[in-house]
């Protein structure tokens, strides 16, 4: 799913070429880049909320609760995220699009 990321990219520029007459390659590029890098900060910040809120102890014989939170973390959170994400996917239809864009692209490109 990650390396869609970067297709997914290139399709938004050509996207919002056709639809607002404005390639911001740059602009949206950085904005990814910013939302990846402020996505993993939550993503920290969530897991050692998780972790301290169950009694979480660093290097030391964890409890029943904070097992679980560990589980939780490791498995269950991941998987809750990847099935939003690929349920978001699910609504992604700019391939039904992507000809008629492309070649009315080219063509006001070649004129």
């Amino acid at each position: 799913m990650l390396g869609l990321i970067s297709v997914m990219l290139a399709d938004t520029v050509d996207f919002g070429e056709w639809k607002n007459n404005v390639r911001a390659a740059g602009l949206l590029t950085s904005a990814s880049s910013f939302g990846a890098k402020f996505g993993m900060g939550i993503g920290g910040a969530i897991t050692a909320a998780i972790l301290s809120a169950s009694g979480y102890v660093a290097n030391q014989q964890q409890t029943a609760t904070s097992l679980h939170a560990i589980e939780f973390n490791f498995i269950w959170l991941p998987a809750i995220c990847s099935t939003l994400a690929i349920i978001a996917l699910l609504f992604y239809k700019f391939d039904k699009q992507e000809q008629q864009i492309i070649s009315e692209l080219q063509k006001k490109r070649g004129a």
